[in-house]
């Protein structure tokens, strides 16, 4: 019980340095994702999936990282398919300890790449 909550603090201090740091520099999607689910985790009784889910949404719509070549957001048509890419193929491999951020941006920007291109193939 002791151990929990003294790690539960390290997590929170951990994830404040994040947040803190992270301020000052432009966010990825895997900082925001980790910080989110590890936020998620420790403040709320919702499920792993859930906080994923969130997680998966919230740094989609709102991650530097998915700026286009010109430094503009992406449209949200195609911030709403790499989610519905992303959700049922990423998140499995989060956990309450780990949430596997780098993993799961490389399967977001894969899920993005193939966005981008069905709406370059479509007519």
């Amino acid at each position: 019980m002791e151990g929990e909550r003294v790690r539960a603090l390290m997590v929170v201090g951990v994830v404040v340095m994040g947040l803190l740091t992270g301020q000052a520099t432009a966010e990825s999607f895997g900082d925001c994702y980790k910080t989110c689910v590890l936020l998620c985790a420790i403040s709320s009784s919702k499920s792993v999936a859930s906080c994923a889910f969130k997680c998966l949404k919230d740094c989609i719509f709102n991650s530097s990282s998915l700026l286009d070549s010109f430094g503009v957001q992406k449209t949200s048509v195609h911030n709403l398919c790499t989610l519905q890419c992303a959700y049922p193929t990423c998140t499995s491999v989060t956990s309450r300890d780990n949430p596997r951020e780098k993993e799961v941006a490389s399967c977001v920007n894969s899920c993005g790449s193939g966005c981008s291109k069905k709406k370059t193939n479509s007519p």
